[in-house]
């Protein structure tokens, strides 16, 4: 799964920016940024940003599959 991916195609289904993700998700966008750029997100955070996007976890996973 490629994180950066899924942020990417889930935020232009949406017409998001990643900054106001990283204000739905009460970060920071430079820590949003660390956090999909390293892929270290955990379960709950990934919950959190489909969420964020109006999906589920597996059709968010899905969007960063090849």
């Amino acid at each position: 799964m490629d994180i950066l991916k899924s942020v990417n195609v889930a935020l232009a289904k949406r017409g998001m920016k990643k900054a106001e993700l990283a204000a739905v998700l009460g970060r920071t966008p430079a820590s949003l940024s660390r956090m999909i750029n390293s892929g270290a997100c955990s379960g709950k955070v990934l919950a959190e940003m489909a969420a964020a996007v109006g999906m589920q976890v597996s059709e968010f996973i899905a969007l960063g599959e090849d």
